[in-house]
Formats: structure tokens, sequence, C-alpha cells
């Protein structure tokens, strides 16, 4: 529990005070439709009441949900019992069952609360989207796409570059990215977009005083949460979509970047080998520059590059190699990745 949730330091303190926002109340459609498209047989949070359990509730009384709902959201609160999370440790495939960092930490939250998430995420995505805050290269966990189209995009534009240029299609892992996620650079984040209000301290009330229980038959341990997303909510990715944002912004013509959630890809061009291998390194440097920003790092070890010869080249080679006859030599903070 200490390896994923640490104490907290003065440093994740919230300096944060809500002055409440105005918000449009939720209508009874709205509701229903987010009713409507729960599934069943997900595990419900510490207060054991799943999602058959609110829905017969809301059949039974709507007009009460509707209240409880807008009472939320009028003050643009989350309630406090609503944030605490009942958590279980996924081991990742083929990883050693030994060590913490091959578990990934999944939070089972109050099914009430997912609901009043899936209606913040309606009225958030809404004001997203016309607000054209999201980068367009930002393919994880948005509404029309996906990893097939993030995949096509980049085929894509491999083949208009490869023609006159040799390229480097990097893969870049972020360490523990959505547990690491600082809450006052978020909140900078948030103020440097423009959001309103309401959403700030929507957000700021489903992070605050959060805690996080582990329980099996013996035990019950509970630590506080002072960093990250938790992983099984429903706003989670599209908070991270903000706060990874500005990485995507980038006004290089050699740099094409992408993300699919916290997984990046970088396609580098060069005329010559040497020029491709000092852009490649001068964009690694800069980059990591600005994840270290976000209080973010490099799993160096699990980057990977591949190298495209261009086409041009191709033609002066012998048998028309795709093989660049020196391996171009990629370092982050001097150390080199595959």
């Amino acid at each position: 529990m200490d390896n994923f949730f640490p104490s907290p330091s003065s440093e994740d303190n919230l300096d944060y005070i809500p002055i409440i926002g105005h918000v449009e109340p939720m209508v009874l459609e709205d509701i229903e439709i987010v009713i409507n498209a729960l599934k069943g047989g997900k595990a419900p949070g510490l207060d054991r009441i799943d999602f058959r359990m609110w829905r017969a509730v809301f059949i039974h009384d709507k007009e009460f949900i509707l209240v409880l709902i807008n009472i939320c959201f009028k003050f643009n609160y989350f309630p406090e019992h609503l944030r605490n999370a009942r958590v279980f440790f996924l081991l990742k495939d083929g990883k050693d069952p030994g060590l913490c960092t091959s578990y990934r930490p999944v939070c089972l939250l109050p099914t009430l609360g997912k609901i009043i998430e899936r209606l913040f995420l309606l009225q958030l995505n809404k004001w997203l989207d016309r607000n054209n805050i999201i980068h367009h290269n930002q393919y994880g966990f948005r509404e029309g796409k996906s990893c097939d189209l993030a995949i096509h995009d980049l085929i894509e534009t491999i083949k208009i570059r490869m023609p006159s240029e040799h390229l480097a299609l990097v893969s870049l892992d972020i360490k523990s990215a959505f547990d690491t996620m600082n809450w006052p650079i978020l909140f900078k984040t948030l103020e440097s977009y423009g959001f309103p209000a309401f959403f700030k301290n929507f957000i700021y009330f489903y992070l605050k005083n959060r805690r996080v229980f582990y329980t099996n038959d013996v035990l019950e341990i509970s630590r506080p949460c002072s960093k990250g997303c938790p992983q099984g909510s429903v706003i989670a990715s599209t908070i991270w979509n903000i706060y990874i944002n500005s990485i995507l912004i980038n006004d290089r013509p050699d740099l094409h970047i992408q993300a699919f959630a916290d997984d990046l890809a970088l396609l580098i061009g060069g005329r010559t080998v040497r020029e491709l291998e000092n852009k490649t390194n001068l964009i690694f440097a800069a980059i990591s520059d600005k994840l270290e920003d976000l209080e973010l790092r490099l799993s160096i070890e699990k980057c990977q590059a591949v190298v495209y010869r261009s086409i041009a080249s191709q033609k002066f080679s012998k048998r028309n190699s795709t093989v660049l006859n020196r391996k171009p030599t990629f370092k982050i903070k001097n150390h080199s990745i595959k």
C-alpha cells in the first residue's frame, strides 16, 4: 500500500479555495440515459450497493435521484463518502509477482458516485469540445477516437514523410502515469485553460480527502490519497487527458507526436543519420523536461525506437537496402534506448 499510496507531503497540498459556480441543472432525460446505459456485473465499492439497486431506486422514485444529483451539482460538490475506494492489485501480464511494480492498483468506487461522475462527464465533455481543449492527437478515451485510428494515422504520416527523409518512430512510456499525477499542477492546468468554477470545484471535491481501503479475511488497511487518478473511476481518464495535453502541443515541423492515454508516440525526421540522431536526442531532452514540469518520469527501459530509411536513399544503396549504414544512437538523460 505504501508503495502505491505514500504518505502526503507538504508539496501535495491543494492550494485552492472553491467558490460556487453556476451550472445548468440536470434533467430527467440525462439521468435516464446514464441509468439505462449501466452494465450489470460490475463489482461495487465499499458500500456493496451495485448498479441494479440504484436502477431500481430510480425506477421507483425518479424525482428523488434527480433532486439528489442536482443538489450535488448546485453546490459543485462530490460527496465525501463516495470518494472512498476499495482497492485491489492486478498483476500485469508477464510480470514478476514478487515485485510491487508488477501490479496495477484498481479502485472499486461506490456505484452512486459513478452515476454522478457520468453525469458530470457529460457536462465536462461538452465544454471541452466547445472550447477545443483536448489536442486532436490524443486518441485515448475520446469519442470518435480509438487505438486502431491512432495506428492508421501514424502509418499514413510515415508514408507521407518516408520518401524524402529518414524517420525515427519512438514509443515513450511514462512511469506509473495515472498514479503520480500531481494535484496542484492539475489545478494550475485547469486555471490556464480557463475552466469554469463548477468544473474546478467538482474535481477539487472529487479528489480532496480521498482514501483507499484494502481488505481481506484478516485485515483492513486504509491510506489517504494525495496524487494520481483513481484507476477504475469514470472521469479519471478525461482528467488525465487534460493534465497531459500540453505535451502534445508542438510547433516543430520535423516532429509528429500523438498519444493514446499515457502512451506517447513520436515520429521524428532527418535527411541524414546524424541529423536524425541529433534532432531526436534534442527532442527527447525537451519532452523529458516538459514531463518533469508535470512531475512525471519516463521508464527509459521501456522506451523503444524503430528507424525507417528514406526511400530516396534506398535507391542509392546496394540492393535497395532498407537498413541504414550506421545505426543512430538515441539517448534520454544519457541513457540509451533500444
